[in-house]
């Protein structure tokens, strides 16, 4: 199983890629790669800018032609360039991820708010103003046929990163020793962002909310749904 190529950014001068997961610290990511690979970040520079291809122009395979694209998939399979990636307590990505997106999510003009929000409540019958539950949000993705068709934000991180063979690996329990072996591949030695380096902004601090969001039906659900994620972190973190 091959990785996202809308996740893989190849640095082809380092012979080095990284998989960012959306909320595993993928803002701080993306702003730690662009400032590794020699940019400054520029002074307006807002959170949205951070996700834009065409504002922080970081190499994703996706925006490359064909063959590259394929070339980086070669690479990768036979081990010719270092490929590393960071996962998070599939727990609290998933409970980060509801959140942001459906409980307190607030921008009107977002398909989060245009799409994904009015047919969980048409699945559960619920009022425009009635915000999901955790458990219905979580149901409502467990009814999609299809895994890999869940929003980045809460797809099984496996299905991004596709085979783990080739990755070098770390939980966000590690972050530092992610951090110095990122930096190793740009020979620097930056520190990593800070939540608010761009200004203020909302954070929901989800490791800290498990026991008020997880009851047994919660938890449940998580296990099936994200049994392969739940199994590579408690490897990495064993």
């Amino acid at each position: 199983m091959q990785p996202s190529l809308e996740h893989s950014i190849w640095f082809q001068e380092q012979d080095f890629a990284f998989i960012y997961l959306p909320k595993v610290a993928c803002t701080a990511w993306k702003l730690h790669l662009w400032q590794a690979s020699g940019h400054a970040i520029p002074a307006d520079l807002n959170y949205h800018d951070v996700h834009n291809p065409g504002r922080l122009v970081l190499p994703y395979v996706a925006q490359m032609p064909k063959e590259q694209q394929q070339a980086y998939l070669h690479k990768l399979e036979q081990g010719q360039l270092t490929a590393m990636a960071v996962i998070r307590d599939p727990r609290s990505r998933v409970l980060s991820a509801y959140l942001d997106k459906i409980l307190f999510h607030s921008n009107p003009e977002s398909k989060f708010s245009r799409s994904v929000l009015p047919a969980i409540q048409t699945s559960f019958g619920l009022a425009a103003e009635q915000r999901p539950s955790f458990e219905q949000f979580l149901r409502w993705n467990q009814a999609q046929p299809d895994a890999q068709q869940w929003n980045p934000h809460w797809r099984p991180m496996v299905h991004l990163l596709g085979s783990t063979e080739r990755l070098q690996l770390w939980p966000m329990e590690q972050l530092d020793s992610a951090v110095r072996a990122a930096n190793n591949q740009f020979n620097c030695n930056l520190t990593f962002p800070q939540p608010q380096v761009l200004g203020p902004r909302q954070t929901y601090k989800s490791q800290t909310q498990l026991e008020q969001y997880y009851g047994p039906l919660e938890q449940t659900l998580v296990n099936e749904m994200y049994r392969d994620d739940l199994e590579l972190h408690a490897a990495l973190v064993a």
